[in-house]
């Protein structure tokens, strides 16, 4: 019987909580990528078999050229028949693969913005150009971008990365609303993200000069992060200091 994507997802998921080792659990992707070759020798046109088949490429190390064949590929065969939307979610797709360590790489700037010119609600492709254009230094557009993701679409992680623009952009009393909201808020973050996001939020305190209980703040997020690899002691220090 055909498996669900989304029991493919949790056997792959289940074996990677039963072994430490890559290695050991290498060949749920092995078997996950013959699937979907099978599922597109059937449907050669499928979008969603073709975009984890990129997904499974990259998470067995494949070469990068690799994984921009496969989808420049496909929208090049496809383009007439492909939706908007199936397009630009390709091209979302590419442009996170062409600068998957977010250096501004104009190429990943120009096929993201394909991305928001065939779909202009595609959150997820606004939310790489900020990160690209934060990448390349250009902190402005970054900031836009990143707004706009926001708009779209009410995700934490947008939210932080946002808040982090207008800290860059000297826009303190803005991300302090937006800071007070993700501390507020049940959304769903790991201890190390929510970790993040407080030292964000008690060092933008600082730069406000909110000082008001601030020191037992930091001792509190310090005792929190002593097993946490993110964060070091200098950075504390630096709140202290900071804090007066």
């Amino acid at each position: 019987m055909e498996q669900t994507q989304e029991e493919w997802t949790r056997y792959i998921q289940d074996e990677i909580k039963k072994n430490a080792s890559y290695d050991n659990y290498k060949h749920t992707f092995i078997e996950y990528k013959d699937y979907l070759e099978e599922c597109l020798l059937e449907n050669p046109r499928d979008v969603e078999k073709v975009c984890q088949l990129a997904a499974v490429y990259n998470e067995l190390t494949y070469q990068w050229d690799d994984i921009y064949k496969l989808l420049n590929e496909f929208i090049k065969k496809y383009e007439n028949e492909l939706t908007d939307e199936e397009k630009s979610r390709i091209y979302t797709n590419l442009g996170y693969y062409y600068d998957d360590q977010r250096y501004g790489s104009k190429r990943a700037i120009r096929t993201l913005r394909k991305a928001v010119a065939f779909n202009p609600n595609n959150s997820k492709a606004y939310y790489g150009l900020g990160a690209d254009y934060y990448g390349a230094r250009k902190y402005d557009k970054s900031e836009e971008m990143y707004k706009r993701a926001c708009e779209l679409e009410n995700n934490p992680i947008y939210k932080f990365e946002y808040v982090n623009l207008l800290i860059v952009n000297g826009k303190s009393e803005e991300a302090k609303i937006i800071l007070e909201e993700l501390i507020k808020k049940d959304f769903e973050f790991g201890k190390e993200d929510f970790a993040k996001i407080k030292y964000s939020y008690i060092a933008n305190k600082i730069q406000l000069r909110e000082f008001e209980n601030i020191e037992n703040e930091i001792d509190d997020l310090m005792s929190e992060t002593v097993n946490n690899d993110d964060f070091f002691e200098e950075e504390f220090a630096e709140l202290y200091y900071l804090a007066g």
